[in-house]
């Protein structure tokens, strides 16, 4: 028996630092990820390829060649089950290949609020749709995935260049910082060049660091964009956050902000210049395992406010009238409406409208001063 136990407690003892080795092991453990072979090619047209072996088995004979996005729009999907789709950019003269993936969900969502558009649902407007379920869409990506998706002046500045290399009409932002050298810096320059030069309308989000006075970010701090705060009205808190309706003989909920939406004025006087609904049900990533997800910020309402630019856009061309970004600008904000719980540092002139601004700008077209910047 005193054998025994001490077999026991001997056994014991091994599976405790067995035990133990395995915790240091797993606490100094690194999991790269699956390792997948990449080769980069020039075909015989001078267009950069890219394959991938995206089931990182260590086989290239089943993958597909894919050009950069720009040059055919290809797209694959990565393998374990993702779903995450990716395509591809060439750099260096092919000694740098940039496998490009979505960082989250925010870019899809933001995108279907602005011009989604679902054909199949056997309507000629579906209630899915964006606002300008008519527009198209160009995603560029200026999120670093390395730094948590954050934004850099960089990808800023990149972004709003390639925009003008592809012709864009309205250009929407949903990303901010905070600020504080106002009206400066190679950023603020190439704002003012992409609307004043380029002849391109930004929209920016106001961001989400209210309900504080003096707390909007940069770009919306800038002149040259339009800054659009959150906008939540008494509808929305009904069927959106489940608020109470009111009941027979109570008023109606009132329309106010959302009390994140960031508010001017800024040191130097900059204050949001109108408003959009903040909150949307929207398309998100097939890597979500959702088709669609609400959420809520000024990074919502800024894609509502550039659909609703897109639209004005449209229905002028449509009689053959062209817009300038300030002739555009001027007419969304000064037939912007008051909201019923005003509140002009969050709201600027009010919540946007499609209609008014066409009527606005058709009304005032050729006047002296229409395209003339206040900035």
């Amino acid at each position: 028996k005193g054998e025994e136990k001490k077999a026991k407690k001997t056994e014991a003892e091994e599976a405790e630092l067995l035990l133990a080795q395995l915790k240091d092991q797993l606490e100094s453990y690194e999991d790269a990820g699956p390792l997948m072979d990449c080769v980069v090619f020039r075909d015989d047209g001078g267009t950069w390829r890219a394959v991938l072996d995206v089931a990182a088995v260590g086989n290239l004979t089943a993958a597909v060649p894919l050009a950069p996005f720009a040059a055919e729009g290809g797209t694959g999907e990565l393998g374990f089950g993702s779903a995450v789709t990716y395509c591809v950019q060439v750099y260096e003269d092919g000694d740098v290949l940039s496998i490009v993936t979505d960082a989250g969900s925010h870019g899809t969502h933001v995108a279907g609020i602005a011009a989604a558009h679902f054909p199949d649902d056997g309507a000629s407007v579906s209630r899915s749709d964006g606002v300008a379920p008519g527009a198209q869409i160009l995603a560029l990506k200026i999120g670093d995935g390395r730094l948590g998706s954050a934004e850099t002046g960089t990808g800023l500045i990149r972004g709003l260049i390639a925009a003008k290399k592809y012709g864009c009409d309205v250009i929407n932002l949903s990303y901010g910082e905070p600020s504080w050298q106002f009206q400066s810096g190679r950023v603020a320059d190439t704002f003012d060049d992409a609307v004043h030069r380029w002849g391109m309308a930004v929209l920016v989000a106001a961001g989400n660091d209210g309900p504080a006075l003096s707390t909007l970010g940069c770009p919306g701090s800038l002149s040259a964009p339009i800054t659009v705060g959150a906008f939540l009205s008494g509808d929305m808190m009904v069927d959106q956050y489940s608020t109470l309706a009111p009941t027979e003989g109570e008023a109606p909920l009132a329309d106010s902000s959302y009390y994140f939406t960031s508010r001017g004025p800024t040191p130097d006087g900059a204050m949001p210049d109108l408003c959009a609904p903040g909150g949307a049900i929207a398309p998100i990533p097939r890597h979500s395992l959702q088709g669609k997800a609400q959420y809520h910020g000024t990074s919502m309402a800024s894609p509502n406010a550039a659909g609703v630019a897109a639209c004005v856009l449209s229905a002028l061309a449509a009689q053959g009238i062209k817009c300038s970004p300030v002739e555009l600008r001027r007419g969304l904000v000064n037939s912007a409406r008051p909201v019923d719980v005003l509140d002009p540092f969050a709201q600027g002139a009010g919540i946007i409208s499609a209609a008014a601004a066409v009527d606005y700008i058709l009304a005032h077209k050729g006047k002296p001063g229409q395209d003339i910047s206040m900035d």
